[in-house]
């Protein structure tokens, strides 16, 4: 097995990680979690095909990429969405996303259902996400250092942020650059994931873990209060 079907492999079941975490840990009841457990879900199924570990028809392995091409920016925006503690951001996000569909839509109509519809709706929705992801992650690195409060937000705002720079990357190499190094720009993509759903992990597990704490102390609250009433 060459390095990036190896790393491939390895991106496929890291994924399964942040998904289990949302599902098993009951955090899929936040819309933005669900956002981003539906995005590790279709790149489960789209990297099985990928790599392999997927026996299907050249047209559905066809489809899949298409649809993850499509399915990949809208969902990192709901995702980001997370960070968006005011009416104004969440206006101004929701706004974006809007423009982004679209644009999708808009480029679907007029190239079809086909690879190059991808290529020129990717490259935006790329820009897009590792835009606000620069935006997000730095406000939330200074929430963090400042309060000492919000660490696993800074850890899922730094997976954006880092692994949708090197998609920029390997977007750049192999659609705009042409690059015939194909196996190594797979490798570094499955790198960027790895590193991805690694960071979203350690987030969750936090964001977890901060909200125990949280209901703890709450509940000792009502302890005392309960206590001194009587």
């Amino acid at each position: 097995m060459k390095l990036h079907d190896l790393l491939g492999v390895l991106a496929t079941v890291c994924y399964l990680a942040p998904l289990v975490l949302i599902l098993f840990l009951g955090l899929f009841i936040n819309k933005s979690l669900l956002s981003l457990a539906l995005y590790c879900a279709i790149a489960v199924v789209h990297n099985a095909l990928n790599t392999g570990l997927l026996a299907a028809h050249p047209q559905v392995l066809h489809n899949s990429g298409i649809l993850f091409g499509y399915l990949n920016s809208p969902l990192m925006l709901g995702l980001l969405t997370l960070y968006c503690h005011t009416p104004v951001k969440k206006k101004a996000l929701y706004s974006a996303a809007t423009l982004y569909i679209i644009y999708e839509a808009f480029i679907a109509v007029l190239f079809g259902w086909q690879e190059k519809s991808v290529l020129y709706t990717s490259g935006v929705g790329l820009m897009l996400v590792f835009g606000l992801g620069i935006y997000f992650f730095t406000a939330q690195l200074k929430q963090t250092v400042r309060f000492g409060k919000g660490l696993g937000r800074s850890f899922i705002a730094a997976a954006i942020f880092f692994s949708y720079g090197l998609y920029g990357i390997v977007y750049y190499v192999h659609c705009i650059h042409r690059a015939p190094e194909v196996a190594d720009t797979m490798a570094l993509y499955y790198t960027a994931s790895i590193i991805f759903c690694v960071l979203v992990s350690t987030g969750l597990l936090h964001l977890y873990l901060r909200h125990r704490q949280i209901q703890q102390v709450q509940q000792v609250r009502r302890e005392l209060q309960a206590f001194f009433a009587e």
